[in-house]
C-alpha cells in the first residue's frame, strides 16, 4: 500500500491527532524548553573553553530551529514534512551513535552511553512511528497535502 493510497483505511484517523500531535508538541514546545536548559548547563560550566561552548550553543540552536521548523511543518501538513521528520530523527540517531560510541573513549564521561542510547531509542520509536501510523499515512498522503502552489496563490 503506497503513502497516497487510501483504501482500506480508517477514516477517522487523518489529521494533527493523537500521537501524531504529540510528535507536534513535543518538536515544537518541549525540544526548545530542553534545548534552554542545555543552554543554561553549557553557560554555567567555568572551566570550559569559550570555542566548546559557542560550538554547543550552536549546536542546541540548529537542532532546536529544525525541531520547530519541523513541527510546524507536520503541524500545517505541508508536502514533505513526513520526510523533514524521518530526516530530523535519522540525523538525532545517527548523533545518538556517536554520543554513545564516545563513550569508549578514554577521559570520556561514562553518561555519554546513557545519552546517546536514550536518543537512540526514542529517535527510533518515532522513526517506526512516521513509518508505520495510519495517522501519519493518511494526512500526509499524496492526495491529501497542500501543494506549495495552492497555498501561495
Amino acid at each position: 500500500m503506497s503513502m497516497g493510497d487510501t483504501r482500506d483505511r480508517n477514516p477517522e484517523l487523518h489529521g494533527v491527532g493523537g500521537w501524531l500531535a504529540f510528535l507536534c508538541v513535543s518538536l515544537v514546545f518541549l525540544t526548545p524548553a530542553a534545548a534552554v536548559i542545555e543552554i543554561a548547563q553549557i553557560l554555567l560550566v567555568l572551566d570550559a573553553e569559550p570555542y566548546d561552548r559557542a560550538l554547543g550553543i550552536a549546536f542546541d540552536i540548529g537542532m532546536t530551529a529544525s525541531a520547530v521548523v519541523t513541527g510546524i511543518g507536520l503541524i500545517q501538513i505541508w508536502r514533505n514534512a513526513v520526510r523533514l521528520a524521518k530526516t530530523y530523527y535519522f540525523v538525532n540517531l545517527g548523533l545518538g551513535l556517536l554520543i554513545g560510541l564516545s563513550a569508549l573513549l578514554p577521559d570520556s564521561p561514562a553518561q555519554n552511553a546513557i545519552l546517546g542510547a536514550r536518543l537512540c531509542i526514542i529517535s527510533a520509536a518515532w522513526l517506526g512511528y512516521l513509518y508505520r501510523s495510519e495517522r501519519v499515512q493518511n494526512t500526509y498522503g499524496k492526495n491529501t497535502v497542500r501543494d506549495a502552489a495552492e497555498v501561495f496563490k
